[in-house]
């Protein structure tokens, strides 16, 4: 698979910051800590250990910049638990949108 060009790697950012992004806000919440804004889209595998798939939704989550280094200090710790959240805050966020 080739790497996206920067403007699909533009929109993809765009889908995945819309998808998590609760109706009525301006922007994501943190799918860690859900307080903070989601201000950096993570890769939960680091695009060094994935270069053919870094970019993929399934992959990638808005988290805040605190949240964000606490990932960068044990990936693996953490790995787990991310997805187990990214999964629970789309839950979250469609039926936020469901319910409207």
């Amino acid at each position: 698979m080739t790497r996206p060009s920067f403007e699909e790697i533009a929109r993809l950012d765009h889908e995945l910051l819309t998808a998590f992004t609760p109706p009525g806000a301006d922007c994501p919440l943190c799918v860690w800590c859900y307080i903070r804004k989601g201000v950096t889209i993570h890769e939960i595998v680091p695009r060094s250990l994935a270069p053919d798939w870094w970019w993929h939704f399934g992959n990638r989550v808005p988290l805040c910049h605190e949240d964000h280094m606490l990932m960068h200090s044990d990936r693996k710790k953490y790995e787990a638990t991310l997805r187990f959240r990214q999964e629970e805050a789309l839950r979250r966020v469609r039926s936020w949108t469901d319910s409207d």
